[in-house]
């Protein structure tokens, strides 16, 4: 498709995600956090540019396009799990990553007290926090309040001037 043709669908497929505010904070516990989102159509030209497979939801965008169109959506699982996809100037997709740690907080799992924060900063990296901590558990999955082992995982994600991210990780315990 030609870029003129693609640019009236990705238009419509932008309008869906509202501009961010930088610095941003997102908590994952937030129960307002998707308020207003609107749902990536899996039936519509949204496809042209993300391929749902399942509940996705569009949730922001970067307001610096002039280089590239960072746009942040969310898929809906066992929980919120954000990624970001760039975009060039002829609304082809260049890049699509999860914004959450791969090992990190997972939705579900026994003897767990977990909490996940992103941050975006006002020069495009986005940080993702997982702060847990492992409770004493016993065969059935009920736990107490003795802490076994408390840590956590940072992830960095960071946009080059072409749209491409560099993910760096690290853990601490």
């Amino acid at each position: 498709m030609l870029t003129n043709e693609k640019r009236s669908p990705f238009n419509t497929f932008k309008s869906k995600f509202k501009p961010l505010d930088l610095p941003l904070k997102i908590d994952l516990d937030d129960k307002t956090l998707l308020k207003g989102s609107q749902i990536i159509d899996p039936n519509s030209t949204d496809t042209l540019f993300i391929k749902p497979n399942g509940n996705f939801l569009a949730y922001g965008y970067l307001k610096d396009t002039t280089e590239f169109f960072p746009l942040i959506y969310v898929v809906i699982g066992d929980g919120l799990y954000f990624r970001i996809a760039t975009f060039d100037k002829e609304f082809n997709k260049i890049a699509d990553t999860s914004i959450l740690n791969s090992e990190g907080c997972v939705p579900g799992t026994l003897c767990l007290v977990c909490n996940t924060t992103i941050q975006i900063n006002e020069n495009k990296t986005i940080r993702t926090l997982d702060s847990m901590t492992y409770l004493n558990c016993d065969s059935l999955g009920n736990s107490s309040d003795s802490v076994v082992s408390q840590s956590q995982l940072e992830q960095i994600i960071s946009l080059d001037k072409k749209g491409h991210f560099k993910i760096t990780s690290k853990s601490s315990f």
